[in-house]
C-alpha cells in the first residue's frame, strides 16, 4: 500500500512539470488526465460454476469463505477530451483483480472440481472502457451529461488447491455496451459530482455475446473536489462497482473456458479513493 501512494505522489507532481502546455488557447480541445487511488472492500460476492454434467456446482460466498473479507488496493486511470464545448470522449482502464488464500473447512465444488483445505483463488475482472458524453447543460454552475460506453472485460477466475494438483480456470474477453450519465454542481472553488455507468441485459444482442446470457453492470461514484489552480484539482470519492452474470456460456474457442458452461456471478464492491485531475 505504501508503494502505491508513493507512485501516486510521483505521478501527480511529475505531470505538473508539463502542465503549462497540456492545454492552451490554440488547442481545439481540452485534455484531462485523471488518476485516483485508494482501497476496495468487497461487500458481496458469490460465484457458481457447473450444471451441464447434471451436478450443480456450489454457490461459493467468496467474502465469507474465500478470503475477500479484507481491504484490497484500488486504482483507476482516465484520459478524457472535450471538443466543441459539449462533446466528450473518455478512455478508462480499471484494474479489478483480487488474489486471496483461504481454507475451505467444508468441500466446495467449482467447475466440477472439489476443493477443500488450503486453496488459492484469483478473481480477475479488469476492464477497459471508452465513453461518449454530450453536455446538455454546461455552465459555470451546472454540468449535466449523458451518453454511451463500450466496455471490454478481461475475466480470469482461477481456483488452485495448495495440496495436490486440483485446478479450475475460467477466462474470456468480451465487449459490453453501457449507458452513462453524470451531473456536477460547481461552487466557488469546489464541486460535487456524481457519475455513473450501468446496464442490464438478458438478450444476446445487448449483452455483447452471440447467445442469451443474463448480465448487469453498475459503476457509480459520488465525489467532492477542490480546484487547486487553473490546471490541477483533487477530490475524495466513494465508488460502487459491481454486476451480475447468469447463464450458460456457448464460447467454444477458449482453451481455458469452463468445461461446466453454466455459471452465476454476483459482485458488489465499495471503493474509497483520493484523486487528482490535470488539465
Amino acid at each position: 500500500m505504501k508503494k502505491i501512494f508513493i507512485l501516486s505522489f510521483i505521478f501527480v507532481f511529475s505531470l505538473i512539470s508539463f502542465s503549462s502546455f497540456l492545454n492552451s488557447e490554440n488547442n481545439p480541445f481540452e485534455i484531462k488526465l485523471d488518476y485516483n487511488n485508494g482501497f476496495t472492500s468487497v461487500l458481496y460476492h458469490t460465484i457458481r460454476s457447473g450444471k451441464n454434467s447434471g451436478v450443480l456446482g456450489d454457490s461459493i460466498d467468496l467474502v465469507k469463505t474465500g478470503g475477500q473479507d479484507i481491504l484490497f488496493p484500488y486504482s483507476r486511470y482516465n484520459v478524457s477530451a472535450n471538443f466543441f464545448n459539449n462533446h466528450n470522449i473518455i478512455f478508462l482502464y480499471q484494474p479489478l483483480t483480487v488474489n486471496t488464500q483461504t481454507f475451505f473447512k467444508d468441500p466446495v465444488v467449482y467447475d466440477n472440481v472439489t476443493f477443500s483445505g488450503p486453496t488459492k483463488i484469483k478473481y480477475g475482472f479488469d476492464f477497459w472502457r471508452v465513453s461518449y458524453l454530450y453536455d446538455f447543460i454546461n455552465n459555470d454552475e451546472w454540468l449535466l451529461s449523458a451518453g454511451l460506453s463500450l466496455q471490454v472485460r478481461n475475466a480470469s477466475i482461477v481456483f488452485e488447491s495448495n495440496e495436490g494438483n486440483k485446478l479450475a480456470i475460467t477466462q474470456n474477453v468480451g465487449p459490453v455496451p453501457i449507458i452513462k450519465a453524470r451531473v456536477k454542481k460547481n461552487f466557488d472553488n469546489w464541486y460535487i459530482e456524481m457519475d455513473g455507468d450501468g446496464f442490464y441485459a438478458s438478450s444476446a444482442f445487448l449483452n455483447g455475446s452471440n447467445f442469451a446470457f443474463e448480465g448487469s453492470i453498475y459503476d457509480v461514484v459520488l465525489k467532492s473536489g477542490l480546484y487547486l489552480n487553473d490546471y490541477l484539482e483533487t477530490y475524495l470519492g466513494f465508488r460502487v462497482i459491481g454486476g451480475s452474470a447468469k447463464g450458460t456460456s456457448q464460447y467454444k474457442d477458449s482453451y481455458n473456458q469452463s468445461e461446466e458452461n453454466y455459471s452465476e456471478n454476483y459482485l458488489t464492491t465499495f471503493n474509497v479513493m483520493i484523486g487528482f485531475v490535470l488539465k
